[in-house]
Order: structure tokens, then C-alpha cells, then sequence
């Protein structure tokens, strides 16, 4: 279970404190559920950023030299922590006497231990850490590909009720408790999902390598301009191609492009939305990765070996059987067209993630049947856009 799915399954439990609220049995105690939810979100996003930051330390550490050519703000950050050159040096002498011990391992507990005696509740903090990286102003960053600069905030009020129910009760420097309500608890979660769901991101472009397999091309995707993401650009050009690499900034972009409005609840946007001018037609951005997310669903992609572009994906939720049958019922019962634009692990563009445009898809209803999961495979490879 990485840090990200522990914060999503984290925010399953803040709901569902919202959902034991609603339900009034708690009776004069009731709001102190939203409370707990309040505290129990900073406390998914102070852990969050903990673990994430320490999943990848001993690559960037391995990878920059063994920490030769740590950048300052690294070097500065993890003498704060004690991981100092004159630690390390003794860990590496230490390691000439036995081989099976690992010196990057060991700083990498005691970094852990440091930031597990600090907290990242905070736009400063948070930013400090991930500048480890080389990414300035993550916060900055993740909000702008949010294209919505109120999450933070939202974030921000979060961390402040929270910060009053911690030390005062939530009594503030009143005499009597304040106020809390169920809407405004949960779209404070929503701005805190969709923030870390954009530091995220940043993170996996950042680190994750680019499988061969999982573009044509992916050094021309690195090398695409910023506006060449944008819905102005293909507009003007008329279409999408999968052998173009046409490729979208964020989700708002596909709105914009397609003339669609996608629902929303609070700061979070659904996974599909309708396209009528192609008939029983729908817009998809998927997540493609190896790993499940927190509710269980998977998208895995399907390689046409001789060129190794994706040419199917297969849908299931590996957690919920019940849930999973039915997806693959109603699906099979719809018989859609899907205009697939695709986030896929291990993609780098110059605006971070991108929602690549991967083709139009129609369900193998044969396959999925046989497999219990949606089989999508590529129906065209180019699509026009007016």
C-alpha cells in the first residue's frame, strides 16, 4: 500500500464520518464527527507527504551520484536531519566491512525518523520538501494544473479549523464552540483530494521512468511546446492523432475542446462525460497504471507488439467483484464509443502529467465476458475536432 492510496483510503474514512453525521444517531455529539473528519484529513495529508517524499529518496539519492550532486536545498534539508556528509561517510566505511549494508538505506531511516518528529501541514513546509526534488513551488504548481486556484484555498481553511479543534477544542478564543456543517467538511475534502491528486502527478512525471512500451515516441511528447497542449492548438489543426501524440493539459482543456461539461462535486470532476455529436458516444480520461487505486479500479493497457502503441485497455475493479460484475454488465448493455484520453504512468511533458489522446475505443463484448472486466480496443486512430 504506498502513500497514495493510504491518503485516498483515508479520505474513504472522513467520508464515511460524514456519512455517520448525516445520519443523526450520534445525537448531541454529531458535529464532533465532522471534527474528527477535519483532523483525520491534515493528518492523511501530513502522512501523505512524509511517505511520498520517502519513496523515492533512495532513487534520487542513487541516481544523483550517491548524493554528489545533491542539489543545495537537499544537501541544506537533510542536514537538518542529521544525514549529514560526516554521517554519511561513516555509513559508507561501515559498508566496506559488510557488503550486504546499505548506506542509503540506513540515511534513508534516519531521514525518515527526522520527518516523522516534524509536520507538513502547511504551503511552506510542503514546498520545502518536494524543492528536495528540484520541484519549486509544488503547491504553486499542483493548483495551477488544477486549473482552479480556489483548492488551496479550501486546503488552507482546512488546516486551520483543524489546527483550532487540536489545541482548543474548537473553541477558538470564544467562550462557546464554533460552528461546523457537512457541506463545508466536504468540500474541504475535495480541495484536499484534488490538490494531493495534483502533487501526485507532479510526482510521477517527476520519477517515474518512461516505458518504451508505453509510447511511440516518448521523447517527441518531452519535446512538445506548452501550447501544443492546449485546446486553441487543435482546434486549429482540426483533429487528434495517436501517432501525433496529440495531447491535452488538464481537463478543463478537454472541455473546452469538446464543447462538454463534465460533473462535478466540490473541486473533484467525474471520469467520463457524454459526447451526443458522435451518437452513443462518451470522453474518457482514464488514469493507466500498473497499480490499482484506493477503490480498486484498474485500467491496464494492451500493446500492439510490432509497434508497440496501446491498443486496448482492460477495465476491473480488483476489489469490489459485485461492483466489477456489473460495470461489465452495463457495459456490455450500452455498447458505446469511448473517446479515450489517457493519463499513463511514466508519460514526461513539459507541463507535467497529460491526458494523451490514445484513440476512439468500442467494447470487445466477447472478451469482456470471458475476462469479467471491460476489454476495450481501438476502433480509429484519428479523430476530427472543430
Amino acid at each position: 500500500m504506498n502513500a497514495k492510496y493510504r491518503f485516498d483510503a483515508t479520505l474513504v474514512r472522513c467520508r464515511a464520518l460524514i456519512v455517520l453525521f448525516k445520519d443523526g444517531r450520534a445525537g448531541n455529539y454529531n458535529y464532533d464527527l465532522l471534527r474528527a473528519a477535519v483532523v483525520l484529513a491534515v493528518a492523511a495529508l501530513d502522512k501523505y507527504c512524509k511517505d511520498r517524499f520517502l519513496e523515492f529518496f533512495e532513487q534520487y539519492y542513487k541516481k544523483m551520484s550517491n548524493g554528489r550532486r545533491l542539489g543545495k536545498d537537499c544537501d541544506a534539508y537533510l542536514k537538518k536531519a542529521g544525514v549529514t556528509k560526516e554521517y554519511l561517510l561513516s555509513l559508507y566505511q561501515r559498508g566496506v566491512d559488510d557488503p550486504l549494508f546499505s548506506p542509503v538505506h540506513e540515511a534513508a531511516k534516519k531521514l525518515r525518523s527526522y520527518l516523522y518528529r516534524s509536520t507538513f501541514q502547511g504551503a511552506e513546509s510542503i514546498s520545502e520538501l518536494f524543492q528536495c526534488y528540484g520541484l519549486k513551488d509544488i503547491i504553486k504548481n499542483a493548483v495551477g494544473n488544477s486549473q482552479d486556484e480556489k483548492i488551496w484555498l479550501a486546503v488552507a481553511q482546512l488546516i486551520r479549523r483543524r489546527h483550532t479543534i487540536a489545541h482548543t477544542a474548537d473553541y477558538g478564543q470564544n467562550t462557546t464552540v464554533e460552528e461546523i456543517g457537512a457541506t463545508q467538511v466536504a468540500d474541504w475534502l475535495d480541495a484536499l483530494e484534488g490538490l494531493v491528486e495534483g502533487i501526485d502527478l507532479i510526482l510521477d512525471s517527476r520519477f517515474k521512468t518512461t516505458n518504451t512500451r508505453q509510447a511511440v515516441n516518448p521523447a517527441s511528447l518531452a519535446k512538445k511546446k506548452p501550447e501544443e497542449f492546449s485546446a486553441a492548438f487543435h482546434k486549429n489543426k482540426g483533429y487528434l492523432d495517436v501517432s501525433e501524440l496529440s495531447s491535452l493539459r488538464r481537463i478543463p482543456d478537454i472541455e473546452e475542446l469538446f464543447g462538454v461539461k463534465a460533473k462535478r462535486k466540490g473541486f473533484l470532476c467525474e471520469g467520463t462525460v457524454a459526447y451526443p455529436q458522435m451518437g452513443n458516444a462518451e470522453i474518457w480520461w482514464p488514469k493507466i497504471s500498473s497499480e490499482a487505486n484506493y477503490s480498486g479500479w484498474m485500467n491496464e493497457p494492451q500493446y500492439d507488439e510490432a509497434t508497440n502503441e496501446i491498443v486496448g485497455v482492460v477495465e476491473r475493479n480488483v476489489q469490489n467483484k459485485n461492483l466489477n460484475d456489473k460495470t461489465v454488465k452495463v457495459a456490455c448493455e450500452r455498447n458505446l464509443l469511448r473517446i479515450v484520453l489517457a493519463v499513463i504512468e511514466g508519460d514526461n511533458s513539459v507541463v507535467g502529467y497529460c491526458y494523451r489522446f490514445l484513440g476512439t475505443f468500442v467494447l470487445d463484448k466477447e472478451a469482456s465476458k470471458n475476462a469479467n472486466a471491460c476489454v476495450w480496443r481501438r476502433w480509429d486512430t484519428r479523430l476530427k475536432v472543430s
